[in-house]
């Protein structure tokens, strides 16, 4: 897989990503007593809104996501030394949330993500993606993204 298209599909993926506190940090918790629970789209809008998510894919792609509140995009991801960036829109799609980007080479993606403890896991509903296993939030564009 060309490797802006995976960093495209890692960057949707994390669209999903969230956490109800500024800068906290999510992780999945193998040891929570809480059943893993599926986020609605409702709950993943309130969580990504207006937030800047930024961690490492399971391919070790460290990104930083910009969710305005217009339904606006703006990403960048390293690895290796090498930036890739996009901009495009993101939008709610049913129990799922989807990215559509303006740079042709990163292809368009949409993510579920499952609480689990006190974190979140997430996937890409599209297959041979890799998830997002730990995230970070905070509030607004701390990067100017």
């Amino acid at each position: 897989m060309n490797s802006k298209h995976f960093i495209a599909i890692a960057t949707a993926s994390f669209l999903a990503m969230g956490c109800a506190t500024t800068q906290e940090t999510a992780r999945p918790s193998a040891t929570s007593a809480e059943p893993p629970t599926v986020l609605t789209g409702e709950e993943i809008m309130a969580l990504i809104s207006g937030r800047t998510g930024e961690g490492r894919t399971s391919e070790g792609y460290y990104i930083k996501a910009y969710n305005s509140p217009d339904g606006k995009i703006s990403a960048t991801s390293e690895k290796g030394g090498k930036t890739y960036q996009s901009t495009g829109v993101w939008e709610i799609q049913g129990n799922t949330v989807c990215a559509k980007w303006a740079n042709k080479d990163w292809k368009s993606a949409c993510s579920t993500f499952t609480k689990n403890g006190d974190g979140y896991f997430i996937k890409p509903t599209s297959s041979g993606v890799a998830s997002i296993p730990s995230t970070k939030y905070a509030d607004g564009n701390p990067y100017n993204l």
